[in-house]
């Protein structure tokens, strides 16, 4: 959040009364808590008919749901705010150093020889809600699926599905099909990261697995043969 008119202060803060670091976190909260709990809700259901679970088998209750928001959302909205600030403060002193009034650092020099704070909202991060919405939207599914994999007990690898016309990332066209374990997954490796994670299913543990949680196409049948 970027506060008018700024007071940059060499004593203290370079960000007191210019960014409110709190404010910004809060916010990011309210708006990723909500996202990413719906999110686990619908892989979830997903994860029963792609593993062969029944409806209602793979369980999720709020202990679950908090601990994913916890663990996932909170971490995220951290990331994002710290990179906010690093960007700030390194423009900050960058200003201070040339010897800039607090005006010119925050709204830029006339000449334009220093763009100022100000065009960091206005030009540099100007697609950067949407990047960021885009990137956690990908981020929060492939939490998701892996803790939901993970719980199911029987997927013990997924499958990266990345790259393509619409990821054209070295890294991400690299793993592009290859197989990955469940301990290990792979991760959103960059904004607008495209990356979708498949599971693997063991059959061996999905033999092993309680009636009561599949789905009936699993359930073996009484004499052990379709026959």
């Amino acid at each position: 959040m970027l506060r008018s008119p700024p007071r940059v202060s060499k004593q203290s803060d370079p960000l007191e009364g210019i960014y409110d670091g709190a404010f910004e976190r809060q916010r990011l909260l309210e708006l990723f808590a909500g996202r990413y709990a719906g999110m686990l809700a619908a892989v979830n259901a997903l994860t029963e008919r792609a593993v062969g679970i029944a409806p209602g088998g793979l369980r999720l209750d709020d202990a679950t749901v908090r601990r994913f928001i916890l663990t996932q959302a909170v971490t995220r909205v951290v990331r994002i705010e710290a990179t906010t600030q690093v960007a700030l403060r390194v423009a900050i002193a960058e200003g201070q150093k040339r010897g800039l009034s607090a005006w010119e650092i925050a709204n830029g020099t006339r000449d334009g020889s220093f763009p100022g704070i100000d065009r960091l909202f206005k030009e540099t991060w100007r697609n950067r809600p949407a990047t960021v919405a885009r990137t956690e939207l990908q981020q929060a599914q492939v939490a998701a699926s892996i803790d939901r994999f993970q719980a199911s007990g029987v997927v013990t690898e997924v499958e990266a599905r990345d790259g393509g016309t619409t990821d054209s990332d070295g890294l991400c066209n690299a793993r592009n099909g290859r197989r990955y374990p469940i301990s290990n997954p792979p991760q959103v490796a960059h904004p607008n990261c495209t990356l979708v994670v498949v599971p693997i299913v063991n059959e061996d543990l999905l033999a092993q697995a309680p009636v009561s949680m599949l789905a009936p196409r699993n359930i073996p049948s009484p004499g052990g043969s379709d026959g």
